[in-house]
């Protein structure tokens, strides 16, 4: 199943020869990054960085793109 899977290297290892590596499913890897995106559109917001109407777009998108990933999930569960 490694067709599901994403690998993250560390971009300036100490060991060039020996990068560390992160291997996670890429489901999950979406997920995470909708969660950060989501944090990050709220303390933007908050900070005055973006309207109200382009943070609640945003969301918008976020949640449907959620939406997206769940349906994924599930026909892998299938």
């Amino acid at each position: 199943m490694h067709r599901y899977k994403t690998v993250i290297e560390e971009l300036y290892p100490d060991d060039e020869d020996y990068p560390l590596q992160c291997e996670i499913e890429t489901i999950e890897l979406r997920k995470l990054l909708l969660v950060w995106f989501e944090e990050l559109t709220q303390y933007r917001y908050t900070r005055g960085e973006i309207k109200k109407e382009q943070k609640e777009i945003i969301l918008n998108w976020i949640e449907e793109q959620q939406k997206i990933g769940d349906k994924l999930e599930e026909n892998l569960k299938r």
